[in-house]
């Protein structure tokens, strides 16, 4: 197992069970740049989420990346966008916030967490600012941790 195949399964299980409703575009990002230009480049008429990998640490006591597990950091970074009108009947509490707490409450509940070993620890959130022009975007960012196997990276590399 590797880190993208782990990410392209996630971003695939929000989009179908999470994101539509919330008229939201998820992005699968190469690294943490790409994800903040993803993020500045999303319609107005919604929120963009990208996920990208933040790095890993050895998942046993032996300090050996690689030896079998890691315990892997993805990120998930959702902004809505200024354009974006709230929902009948909903007021002020949509916005990124109330959608940033919806999706952890997803992935909380819901996600299986394919590809890991013992599902998502979840490592709290923060919030993010990006200039751009007269309207700065910002948004928040949650924090996954995942133990996965990458033993098999290993053997196909020998």
């Amino acid at each position: 197992m590797n880190a993208a195949t782990i990410l392209e399964a996630l971003a695939g299980e929000i989009r179908t069970e999470w994101a539509q409703q919330h008229r939201c575009r998820v992005h699968v990002a190469p690294d943490p740049a790409r994800a903040l230009e993803l993020l500045a480049a999303g319609a107005p008429d919604g929120c963009s989420l990208a996920l990208f990998y933040e790095g890993e640490e050895p998942a046993d006591d032996k300090g050996i990346v690689c030896d079998e597990q890691v315990a892997g950091r993805f990120s998930l970074a959702l902004a809505c966008h200024p354009g974006l009108k709230p929902r009948d009947g909903q007021g002020a509490g949509t916005g990124a916030l109330a959608e940033a707490e919806s999706l952890r409450a997803f992935l909380l509940r819901e996600s299986a967490g394919e590809g890991l070993l013992d599902g998502w620890r979840y490592g709290g959130m923060s919030s993010f600012q990006l200039p751009r022009g007269d309207a700065p975007l910002g948004g928040y960012t949650l924090t996954l941790t995942g133990i996965y196997d990458c033993g098999d990276e290993l053997e196909d590399e020998e």
